[in-house]
Protein backbone atom coordinates (compact mmCIF):
# COMPACT_ATOMS: atom_id res chain seq x y z
CA UNK A 1 0.00 0.00 0.00
CA UNK A 2 1.11 3.53 0.06
CA UNK A 3 1.34 6.19 2.30
CA UNK A 4 -0.36 6.53 5.04
CA UNK A 5 -2.52 9.48 6.41
CA UNK A 6 -4.55 10.06 9.51
CA UNK A 7 -8.43 10.19 9.57
CA UNK A 8 -10.94 10.81 12.33
CA UNK A 9 -13.40 7.91 12.94
CA UNK A 10 -16.23 7.83 15.46
CA UNK A 11 -16.53 5.21 17.92
CA UNK A 12 -18.53 4.32 20.96
CA UNK A 13 -16.53 4.94 24.16
CA UNK A 14 -17.24 1.38 25.47
CA UNK A 15 -15.68 -0.24 22.12
CA UNK A 16 -12.44 1.53 22.23
CA UNK A 17 -11.52 0.72 25.87
CA UNK A 18 -12.65 -3.07 25.45
CA UNK A 19 -10.14 -3.04 22.25
CA UNK A 20 -7.78 -1.76 24.03
CA UNK A 21 -7.91 -4.14 26.74
CA UNK A 22 -8.05 -7.06 24.60
CA UNK A 23 -4.45 -5.53 22.90
CA UNK A 24 -6.26 -4.41 19.66
CA UNK A 25 -4.06 -2.00 17.54
CA UNK A 26 -7.38 -0.14 16.37
CA UNK A 27 -6.00 1.58 13.60
CA UNK A 28 -4.63 -1.62 12.04
CA UNK A 29 -7.71 -3.50 12.79
CA UNK A 30 -9.79 -0.41 10.92
CA UNK A 31 -7.28 -0.63 8.14
CA UNK A 32 -7.68 -4.69 7.53
CA UNK A 33 -11.75 -4.32 7.88
CA UNK A 34 -11.93 -1.81 5.42
CA UNK A 35 -9.52 -3.72 2.95
CA UNK A 36 -11.58 -6.87 3.46
CA UNK A 37 -15.11 -4.58 3.28
CA UNK A 38 -13.23 -3.23 -0.50
CA UNK A 39 -12.22 -6.64 -1.71
CA UNK A 40 -15.94 -8.07 -0.85
CA UNK A 41 -17.67 -5.07 -2.84
CA UNK A 42 -15.33 -5.11 -5.84
CA UNK A 43 -15.99 -8.96 -6.07
CA UNK A 44 -18.11 -9.58 -9.07
CA UNK A 45 -21.77 -10.86 -8.84
CA UNK A 46 -22.70 -14.20 -10.08
CA UNK A 47 -26.01 -15.28 -11.63
CA UNK A 48 -27.25 -18.41 -9.95
CA UNK A 49 -28.65 -21.90 -11.69
CA UNK A 50 -32.41 -21.84 -9.49
CA UNK A 51 -33.67 -18.16 -10.43
CA UNK A 52 -30.98 -16.52 -12.64
CA UNK A 53 -30.91 -13.44 -10.56
CA UNK A 54 -27.87 -11.38 -9.40
CA UNK A 55 -26.23 -12.66 -6.14
CA UNK A 56 -23.32 -11.55 -3.57
CA UNK A 57 -20.83 -14.36 -4.69
CA UNK A 58 -20.29 -15.56 -1.44
CA UNK A 59 -23.20 -16.29 -0.77
CA UNK A 60 -23.75 -18.44 -4.27
CA UNK A 61 -20.38 -20.43 -3.33
CA UNK A 62 -21.05 -20.75 -0.02
CA UNK A 63 -24.76 -22.94 0.66
CA UNK A 64 -26.76 -21.86 3.71
CA UNK A 65 -26.81 -25.02 6.61
CA UNK A 66 -29.55 -25.92 8.96
CA UNK A 67 -28.21 -25.00 12.45
CA UNK A 68 -30.57 -27.08 13.79
CA UNK A 69 -31.40 -24.70 16.67
CA UNK A 70 -34.98 -23.00 17.06
CA UNK A 71 -36.08 -20.20 15.03
CA UNK A 72 -38.63 -17.22 15.51
CA UNK A 73 -40.41 -18.98 12.64
CA UNK A 74 -43.41 -21.32 14.30
CA UNK A 75 -43.28 -23.72 10.97
CA UNK A 76 -42.01 -26.91 10.38
CA UNK A 77 -39.14 -28.12 11.53
CA UNK A 78 -36.18 -30.40 9.55
CA UNK A 79 -37.21 -33.69 9.21
CA UNK A 80 -40.68 -33.22 10.23
CA UNK A 81 -43.72 -32.97 7.95
CA UNK A 82 -45.82 -30.47 7.21
CA UNK A 83 -49.35 -30.66 9.29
Amino acid sequence: MGKKITVGIYVDEEIVRAAKELGFNISKLCENCLKEAIRRMREPKTQTMTNGGLVDARSASHPQVWCGRRDSNPGSRLGKPKS
